[in-house]
């Protein structure tokens, strides 16, 4: 164990080194992909100050996967939500120039997310140090060895499921750029619905990673019956809370996209808000019916990195989310004239195809398993 963590922590921190120049040079980037001068310009400078928690951060993710190992999720429950307050505390404090310090706007957003990750990243390897039982791992004993058998073992595994994270985000990078196309409104009303479901996604993320945990423990002491309960018991939680928040975004669309916006600002800006207000409505609407697939596609892929399975599953990822997801957002943003909401439909049918292929794989590993033994 000690040498996976081990080695897990050296490829996230070299993945960081080999992105930090994409993000220090994004301005020429993102002009060549249609943005505004001004967007690029602004998004550059944020970037240049938000990559160094890039590092903590990445560690941060390792660290988690090894405290998550030992079922004790409390403690990242914890640090979570002090990253979250400290992240609120110094962003309110430094983008508006509260209590004296200066208002340094999109700039003080950023330095208030690398102020969270380094936080939490030294906090969880307090933790580790602390408790016996991790401890015992020597996790930063000798961290300098190289261990190359276990480098390689860890990026095959590691790799596909990267890939496959990859492929998802970058479906929402894609869109971005394309709602940017369409204008500065539409790109900020998008933004206030990622948002949203952002912030949703995060319990079917957690749960995806206690099926990962559970579907692994099972299958690594061969319990098929357990590996079968824990993904029931895993995907109806899902479907249970997503559910709930669809019907959250879809009643309260309006209340939602107004947490993000100044409604009672005066003239010019107060009616730029409430037509990005309206726009951002229907997108809200449409994230809750996003929660639900998106949230099984997750759980599902969870429960395949609990059988080891990863190869197949980036496979059916690509697929899903771009000859489906990304095909489907173009058409309906542009030659069907759907815009801003076409893309989110987009969306939703590549993650609904994501959420079929993914369940219907571990569906099909199950029943393999369940011949070999019978």
């Amino acid at each position: 164990m000690r040498r996976s963590v081990r080695m897990g922590l050296w490829i996230v921190l070299a993945y960081g080194v080999v992105m930090a120049p994409v993000l220090w040079f994004s301005e020429p980037l993102l002009l060549k992909l249609g943005q505004e001068p001004d967007v690029a310009a602004n998004a550059q400078s944020y970037l240049r100050i938000v990559l160094w928690g890039m590092f903590p951060g990445l560690g941060l993710m390792a660290l988690r996967s090894f405290v998550t190992g030992f079922e004790k999720g409390g403690i990242v429950l914890y640090v979570t939500i002090g990253m979250f307050l400290m992240n609120a505390a110094v962003a309110y404090t430094l983008i508006f120039g509260h209590f004296g310090a200066p208002a340094l706007g999109l700039h003080g957003a950023a330095v208030a997310s690398v102020a969270a990750n380094m936080t939490g990243f030294l906090f969880l390897v307090l933790y580790v140090e602390m408790q016996k039982q991790l401890r015992a791992h020597e996790i930063f004993v000798r961290f300098w060895r190289p261990d190359w058998g276990m480098f390689r073992e860890v990026l095959m595994l590691g790799l596909p499921i990267s890939f496959t994270i990859l492929a998802e985000t970058s479906l929402f990078a894609a869109a971005s750029l394309l709602i940017g196309m369409i204008g500065k409104q539409e790109l900020a009303a998008h933004g206030i619905a990622l948002q949203l479901a952002s912030i949703a996604f995060m319990i079917p993320l957690g749960l995806a990673q206690v099926a990962t945990v559970r579907v692994g423990l099972a299958n690594g002491r061969h319990d098929l019956l357990g590996v079968k309960r824990a993904a029931i018991a895993v995907l109806v939680i899902g479907v249970v809370i997503t559910l709930f928040g669809s019907a959250l975004y879809a009643l309260a669309p309006h209340a939602l996209g107004g947490l993000f916006l100044n409604l009672d600002a005066n003239g010019g800006e107060a009616s730029d808000a409430a037509h990005v207000l309206a726009l951002a409505a229907p997108l809200i609407v449409i994230a809750g019916a996003f929660q639900l697939v998106d949230g099984l596609q997750a759980v599902g892929a969870g429960l395949l990195r609990g059988l080891k399975d990863t190869k197949v599953p980036m496979v059916l990822a690509l697929i899903a989310y771009w000859p489906i997801g990304f095909a489907c957002a173009w058409i309906f943003a542009f030659p069907l004239g759907f815009g801003a909401e076409g893309v989110w439909f987009g969306f939703v049918l590549g993650l609904a195809a994501a959420a079929v292929f993914l369940c219907g794989r571990f569906w099909l590993l199950v029943k393999r398993q369940e011949k070999v033994s019978g």
